[in-house]
């Protein structure tokens, strides 16, 4: 029996079905609407296993974006960079940071954004980077690990210092220091009576030693004293020693005034004695003449006096006239 089969109606149905594929998968990878994305770059510094490219980003638990590139950095092999494609308005600022959080129970990353604090400044490209930068923290896992590793470290450590401790060598050292405090342990018991002595002295010089520091602590007293007595000995002379200074200055004053008045009466007595040389060449014989008129003016008042008294009538008739003599 032969299959009669029309390829004609196949074929439409397999373009149409082909078109209806295409259709679906527009829809589904660009939807209805198409959104526009920037690019922030993550410094990761935690084992990125479990975060695949197009892993989910996420702003306080929204899905804002995707994880769009993955690699190692070059520079620093210790950050792994992380490209992340998030939708424009997004409010990335530079208090937000980034994280590292697991989905679930899948073992699978997304990288979660918070808001640290009220800065509302706009993240900005750093220099010398094409992206902004959202600073990275480390997640509790990883600080859990670190912390565990270290313990790890730690404990491992130890446990090859007590291996080193309790190998054979020191076990054999420990057997004879053992032996050796039990022979000491022996002498001592054989040595008791020795030792009771000696501790018995050691207690009377004990004592005598703490007579001896009350002693001392009474001279270091009296030493105070003396001290204190001394700082104000220093102090009264260093008054009496600022007086004398003082006194000083003032006999230096009054030796500075003697000095001035002893030039002042040099200068006086200079000055007099050039006045007594001027008046005895110059003044004096003035006088002596002034002196000898006044005693020839004195003896013809007196001879005056007398003969008017004499003759009072002189007053009104005048003296004797005398003939002129020759030549007059």
């Amino acid at each position: 029996m032969e299959s009669r089969v029309n390829y004609t109606a196949v074929g439409v149905f397999v373009l149409v079905l082909g078109a209806l594929s295409v259709v679906v998968a527009f829809w589904l990878t660009e939807g209805t609407t198409r959104k526009a994305y920037d690019t922030y770059l993550v410094y990761a510094r935690d084992s990125v296993s479990g975060l695949n490219q197009n892993a989910s980003v996420r702003f306080r638990g929204v899905e804002v974006g995707r994880v769009s590139r993955i690699e190692l950095d070059r520079d620093n092999p210790l950050q792994v960079r992380l490209y992340l494609e998030i939708e424009q308005g997004v409010p990335i600022t530079a208090d937000t940071r980034a994280r590292l959080q697991m989905q679930g129970i899948t073992g699978l990353l997304i990288v979660d954004l918070s808001a640290v604090g009220p800065d509302t400044t706009p993240l900005r490209p750093p220099p010398g980077e094409a992206y902004p930068v959202i600073p990275y923290e480390p997640t509790l896992f990883s600080k859990l690990d670190d912390g565990i590793s270290g313990v790890l470290v730690t404990l491992n450590r130890i446990g090859e210092r007590f291996e080193q401790l309790f190998s054979e060598e020191n076990v054999a050292i420990l057997g004879q220091i053992v032996q050796h405090v039990g022979d000491l342990s022996a002498a001592l018991a054989e040595h008791r009576t020795d030792i009771t002595r000696f501790i018995e002295a050691s207690r009377k010089t004990a004592e005598n030693a703490v007579t001896l520091s009350e002693q001392g602590q009474i001279v270091m007293i009296e030493g105070q004293k003396l001290m204190r007595d001394g700082q104000r000995a220093v102090s009264a002379i260093a008054d009496v020693g600022e007086r004398i200074m003082i006194t000083l200055d003032k006999v230096e004053g009054a030796a500075d005034g003697v000095r001035e008045a002893g030039l002042a009466a040099s200068e006086f007595l200079a000055t007099g004695s050039a006045t007594l040389e001027r008046t005895r060449t110059e003044t004096l014989p003035d006088f002596e003449r002034l002196l000898d008129q006044m005693q020839l003016l004195s003896r013809e008042l007196t001879s005056l006096v007398v003969e008017i008294r004499d003759n009072p009538s002189r007053l009104i008739t005048g003296g004797p006239r005398y003939a002129p003599g020759p030549g007059e």
